[in-house]
């Protein structure tokens, strides 16, 4: 799969999470929720690393 579609999870990940008002979000919450949709949609389960740079 190409990198430019795992950011294009990523960023819709986290803007489905910033969307959800009732919870206070952090770097390590979106970087979770990030892993967790790429390992869903493609099997990966390496770290996020550019999530600060995406926010």
């Amino acid at each position: 799969m190409p990198l430019n579609r795992n950011t294009l999870i990523r960023i819709r990940t986290i803007d489905t999470c910033l969307h959800r008002r009732q919870r206070l979000w952090t770097l390590e919450d979106l970087r979770q929720a990030c892993e967790d949709a790429l390992y869903d949609y493609e099997g990966i389960s390496r770290l996020v690393r550019v999530l600060s740079s995406v926010i």
